[in-house]
């Protein structure tokens, strides 16, 4: 009987006499080969010892048996799992990740493991095995999941784990599984069914309901999105990132007044957060209270230099700021801060352009602005406000020929675009009066008088564009 050789086997190993309990699990083993338990035993001994060329031998011996029990199989699986979690190198080369082998190797030609090396598939095989013979068994069923999941083999996992809830319909683990999955395959209306079937179970796990959130926001559920994060926020108040989220929220479903209520309670729950002050300023740009917004910007930036944990403030933040500064008319300290976007960003066409459009738009450095807008065209050739801004820095320049080709090219940019922002259609307007302005005074002036209305029909409020029709356009017949 083997059962006799494992138990002195154990013993062996328990006084620390690895020799004599190897030579009795061995005896066991001799005596049958599919001894689950004697191959465990041997294999945990094996890779106490860093033995990996007999555990090898040994698992890929054992995969060779013929066994109708569901437990060696299951056994056999864990123990391929466990030495390839130990030892990653055990794995055959071109299945090991990057981390783990950094030399080029020959492809296998086969799909049997080297000498010497482990076919990580194995696991997946020896669950296969064991479901094969026990299908409705809730153990076998997870680690035949857990196979397809660590394999990326999606479509089988999320069923795998569909069958084992039908079984076991309460089990958190395997829902959490199964959302992963869908997660994974991009299936973020399952997802969302799963982890609110989650949130019935335990419905005080406000991670549950981040991801409820996100899964949300992306699906554009605003509203669901938003009343996730605030149910998330009421379970666990000490999370600053969501009260950013219910703010952008907020703000995106235009409620001002709740806004203001969350940045309160934001900022007394993180007096020194830095991004309280930096959604303020988003805030208050949003509202054209640009002196205010100027305000915030500095309070974050002293509050991000300040923080215990550095914090480094991107192109983007000092981008917005500069912007809002030349919209309350300090164009100076416009220009240092874009000078910064450029520093902390070379590429970062906007900054480009910004700078070098007001100088141009007030006669100043113009050379400078023209160098400017030009490696902004470089960078996005195809931006109808970049080729508005370098046909009117070359109009100011008194190249007119030249900044007529360039704004003719920006109206041909704008036509081609959908924009259903008001807002932005406004700011389309200026190109329109730009080019008008150019053909006036190249002696154009009836296709001028045109550009002036099509500006004036998408800015109906432009006084500007209304007073040089008023000026130029012929008398009603």
């Amino acid at each position: 009987s083997p059962e006799p050789w494992v138990a002195k086997g154990l013993t062996y190993r328990g006084a620390e006499d690895a020799t004599n309990a190897i030579t009795a699990f061995q005896q066991a083993l001799r005596l049958d080969p599919a001894h689950y338990g004697a191959v465990r035993a041997l294999v945990e001994t094996y890779l106490v010892l860093d033995d990996t060329n007999n555990v090898a031998s040994l698992l890929d011996k054992s995969f060779r048996q013929h066994s109708s029990d569901a437990s060696y199989w299951t056994v056999l699986g864990d123990l391929y799992s466990l030495a390839l979690r130990q030892k990653p190198l055990l794995a055959a080369p071109r299945d090991r990740t990057p981390t783990q082998v950094k030399i080029a190797v020959a492809p296998r030609t086969d799909s049997a493991a080297l000498a010497g090396h482990l076919n990580p598939a194995r696991t997946r095989q020896c669950y296969e095995h064991a479901l094969a013979l026990a299908p409705r068994n809730p153990e076998i069923l997870l680690r035949v999941g857990d196979a397809y999941l660590n394999a990326d083999d999606f479509t089988a996992a999320a069923d795998t784990y569909a069958k084992l809830l039908e079984l076991r319909p309460n089990l958190p683990q395997v829902r959490e599984r199964l959302a992963a999955v869908y997660l994974k395959t991009d299936q973020k209306a399952k997802a969302i069914t799963v982890y609110k079937e989650l949130i019935k179970q335990d419905p005080l796990r406000f991670d549950y309901c981040n991801v409820l959130g996100e899964l949300c926001e992306e699906s554009a559920k605003l509203d669901e999105a938003l009343s996730f994060f605030e149910q998330s926020l009421k379970l666990n108040p000490d999370q600053s990132d969501r009260y950013a989220a219910i703010c952008e929220l907020q703000h995106r479903l235009k409620r001002p007044a709740a806004v203001v209520v969350t940045l309160a309670a934001w900022k007394k729950r993180f007096p020194v957060d830095w991004r309280v002050p930096y959604f303020q300023a988003y805030i208050e740009v949003g509202n054209k209270e640009y002196a205010k917004a100027i305000v915030a910007y500095a309070d974050a930036e002293i509050l991000a230099r300040e923080a215990p944990q550095e914090v480094k403030l991107n192109a983007q933040f000092y981008f917005s700021y500069g912007a809002a500064c030349e919209r309350a008319g300090d164009r100076d300290k416009a220009a240092v801060l874009f000078r910064k976007v450029i520093a902390t960003d070379a590429k970062f066409a906007n900054a480009y352009n910004y700078l070098g459009y007001m100088w141009a738009d007030n006669d100043t450095n113009l050379t400078a602005a023209l160098e400017l807008i030009q490696q902004a065209v470089t960078f996005e050739p195809d931006n109808s406000a970049f080729r508005d801004s370098l046909g009117w820095v070359l109009h100011k320049l008194g190249r007119d020929t030249e900044a007529l080709a360039e704004l003719r090219r920006a109206v041909a940019s704008l036509d081609k675009e959908t924009k259903a922002d008001s807002e932005e259609r406004q700011d389309d307007a200026v190109v329109y009066d730009h080019l008008a302005d150019v053909l006036l005074q190249l002696g154009q002036p009836a296709e001028a008088v045109a550009m002036w209305q099509r500006g004036l029909k998408l800015d109906p409020g432009n006084h500007g564009i209304a007073a040089k029709l008023a000026a130029h356009a012929p008398p009603p017949k």
